[in-house]
């Protein structure tokens, strides 16, 4: 038995998601993957399935990968980037003590 399953309707909002955050409009994908509009709406939607040529050139694209697409899996490196973009959110509201309180922390931590 499978343990992921694909669901058309988190592939397109993944890919919708992907989309955005890279700035770009269904328009703009559609013209680099020689689609129409309505082709990229339809797979956003879930209403219909990427085909495998276009989702290669997709993630070269988006800079996003097929594992992501499909599942939702980041990679590692994603995930070591969202951890530390948390751990700077954290750090925003600390003053100058509190950073480099825990600037030793982390060193003490890491044996540095």
């Amino acid at each position: 038995m499978f343990e992921r399953n694909y669901d058309a309707m988190e592939f397109g909002k993944r890919l919708k998601a992907a989309r955005k955050n890279s700035g770009m409009t269904q328009e703009n994908l559609a013209e680099k993957l020689i689609l129409s509009v309505d082709s990229i709406s339809k797979i956003e939607n879930g209403k219909v399935t990427c085909m495998p040529e276009h989702l290669v050139h997709i993630c070269e694209i988006l800079k996003v990968t097929s594992d992501y697409l499909y599942f939702g899996d980041k990679g590692k490196e994603n995930e070591r980037n969202d951890s530390m973009s948390n751990i700077n959110e954290m750090l925003t509201d600390c003053d100058l003590d509190e950073v480099r309180r825990i600037e030793k922390m982390i060193a003490l931590f890491l044996n540095k």
